[in-house]
């Protein structure tokens, strides 16, 4: 039984209101293993499920982010009798409090009783976790601001851990699209998931995933996830303008961040994401996005260029959209490209981005060594398909008897020995049908 059901169900055992004392919680405690997690609670079996969940959860995370464990912020977990003279209470709460100058803590209160589910507990563990990760460096007040992570985030986070790292099911995204139901990614930043019914929320917890995982597979997607929750408590820009500035290959501005959220979508309903396009696939794809169609007002004309003819068109103002554009693009095809076109794509994605803003520094000599890269593993591959196919027509049809010695020695093993006809074999064989 894994540790999620197992607090599923100490959870509804300790529910039962005949198992809680008056002095239920405030004197059993337990500390995890990191001692970043204290657990008060009567129930010695819950207090230890309940650390071990929360170390997992950590451990997932910090794993997911590369990331090694520096918890500055303790995180105390109440598991507490739900008061049945304040039916308003919630659930489940976290908070981030100061104590004593500058020291911190972090509260998970959860009431037991009545609707477990709604406690979503994981959900209120990633919550505790990210607030550490924000503020284990920034004291309160002094011009830093409470800020809870975002959403997004969170339920990100959560139903990552909940599918053990699996996407959604891409039947989601198709039938939203199919329906021109996307949401601007302007609208789903700033949403409030906690009003939704089950098939909203289901629908905004896949999003979140996706975007969650999109923005990890950027360039230095992970440092630059990993800033972006650093600095959440400094955040004073729309949630928009916060994504753009912590991931620069998002575009630079909300048209272009827009643009890619829509494109990664529509790649995610549209392939399947663990075999992605072949590598003829690729190769065909990259090529046609590495013409850019750039205005030249000269002569008043589109002209279409290879990306090895960028000193023609890198000084021209009107090439930065088509640029970002292209940049865009090639992420996009960077998320369904054959795994060994991937860091090729990564690499011109970067090249585009320096050639938006003028940089052409080595810029000829990565181009040359992308352009022989691109040969050799296309020239590779093929070989390998010719070796395979003249193995298969002249080899496969030929035995070379090799292990008839090893195969005849096992049938006979395999084989049953004959009976005995003595009288004892028959005496014995006679009881073992009356047993039968």
């Amino acid at each position: 039984m894994t540790r999620l059901p197992l607090i599923a169900c100490a959870l509804l055992f300790l529910a039962q209101a005949s198992l809680f004392p008056a002095s239920f919680g405030v004197d059993k405690r337990s500390v995890s293993s990191s001692q970043q997690f204290v657990i008060y609670c009567d129930d010695t079996q819950m207090r230890l499920a309940v650390s071990g969940f929360a170390e997992d959860t950590k451990a997932a995370m910090l794993n997911f982010l590369s990331l090694q464990d520096a918890w500055k912020i303790p995180v105390v977990i109440n598991l507490r009798k739900a008061d049945s003279t304040a039916p308003d209470q919630p659930v489940s709460r976290v908070q981030l409090y100061e104590v004593e100058g500058d020291t911190r803590k972090i509260e998970i209160d959860i009431a037991l009783g009545g609707d477990l589910a709604a406690a979503r507990f994981q959900a209120q563990l990633v919550k505790a976790i990210l607030l550490d990760m924000e503020f284990r460096n920034k004291p309160l007040g002094k011009g830093i601001a409470y800020i809870d992570p975002p959403q997004w985030l969170i339920e990100g986070f959560s139903v990552y851990l909940q599918n053990h790292g699996a996407d959604m099911d891409l039947d989601v995204y198709k039938t939203l699209l199919e329906k021109n139901r996307l949401p601007p990614i302007a609208d789903f930043l700033s949403q409030d998931p906690s009003g939704l019914n089950a098939a909203s929320l289901k629908l905004y917890q896949a999003y979140s995933l996706s975007l969650l995982q999109l923005v990890k597979g950027l360039p230095d997607g992970r440092a630059c996830l990993v800033s972006y929750i650093k600095d959440l408590p400094l955040g004073k820009d729309a949630p928009t303008a916060d994504l753009i500035k912590h991931f620069p290959p998002l575009g630079g501005s909300p048209q272009n961040l827009e643009k890619w959220w829509t494109l990664s979508m529509a790649n995610i309903s549209t392939s399947d994401r663990y075999n992605g396009l072949s590598l003829e696939d690729t190769e065909q794809h990259l090529s046609e996005l590495l013409k850019i169609a750039i205005l030249v007002k000269k002569k008043n004309e589109t002209k279409v260029f290879a990306i090895e003819d960028f000193k023609e068109f890198v000084k021209n103002p009107d090439a930065r959209q088509p640029l970002s554009e292209a940049a865009i693009n090639l992420q996009a095809l960077m998320s369904r490209s054959n795994s060994l076109y991937r860091p090729i794509v990564g690499e011109y994605q970067a090249i585009v981005r320096e050639l938006q803003h003028g940089k052409v520094k080595h810029t000829d000599r990565r181009l040359k060594a992308l352009a022989q890269y691109r040969e050799m593993v296309l020239h590779r591959m093929d070989q390998i398909a010719d070796y395979l196919n003249w193995f298969e027509a002249t080899k496969m049809v030929l035995r070379s008897n090799s292990f008839d010695d090893y195969m005849k020695t096992a049938n006979q093993l395999s084989s049953d020995s004959p009976k005995r006809d003595d009288a004892i074999s028959r005496y014995l064989d006679s009881i073992e049908l009356q047993m039968q």
